[in-house]
């Protein structure tokens, strides 16, 4: 897992099989599409075009793996695919028949053919994976058929400020910010790598 996830929430992790309840939830600091765009490494638009679980062979953690056919990189090196791994899914041992779930709340999770835009950081074992809060599906609006972009708003965690008062109940207020017009949020990602590049070059003078 990422230095950035861990320094902007609090995860918990359950571990078990199948029907055992999961009884906690994670504190999240909620961050805008710029924020995000300066914390993470990568920021690429794409199509997921296939998912696979498996566990680490020495820490037994269980993986989703995430491949995302690339067709737009607003951050980060171009490249026509990338594959993802996030941590935690289930996974079924061919001998023993079990299956164990392991679910970090708030994570997000993906399906084949969904389209998004996806903020990426990198595990300190050089893996790339979807920041939280870090996907924005793509979809198109019933009424006028234009792209929009849906941000999902997970009930597995308690949203919280720079204070760390909560944000949760606040359900009016993420209704709203949910969803938003795909170019506008374009738009905004783009702003914020070209203000970064120009820091950047400014720190170098």
């Amino acid at each position: 897992m990422g230095i950035l996830m861990k320094k902007f929430f609090i995860a918990s992790l359950i571990l078990g099989c199948v029907g055992m309840p999961y009884a906690h939830a994670s504190l999240v600091y909620r961050l805008n599409p710029t924020q995000m765009t300066q914390l993470a490494k990568e920021v690429r638009k794409g199509e997921v075009v296939s998912t696979w679980t498996s566990p680490d062979p020495v820490n037994k953690m269980i993986y989703t793996y995430v491949k995302i056919r690339v067709e737009e990189t607003f951050k980060g090196v171009p490249r026509s695919e990338v594959l993802l791994r996030q941590p935690g899914g289930s996974y079924t041992y061919a001998d023993t028949k079990t299956t164990y779930r392991q679910k970090v709340f708030g994570m997000e999770t993906f399906q084949k053919g969904e389209k998004g835009i996806f903020f990426i950081e990198y595990a300190k074992d050089g893996a790339p994976s979807v920041m939280f809060e870090g996907k924005h599906q793509i979809l198109k609006d019933p009424q006028t058929g234009s792209e929009i972009a849906h941000q999902p708003f997970s009930r597995d965690v308690h949203y919280v400020n720079k204070e760390l008062k909560s944000m949760h109940v606040e359900h009016a207020t993420f209704s709203k910010n949910q969803v938003r017009n795909l170019q506008e949020l374009v738009q905004e990602i783009q702003s914020a790598v070209q203000n970064e590049k120009g820091g950047n070059t400014q720190q170098k003078q």
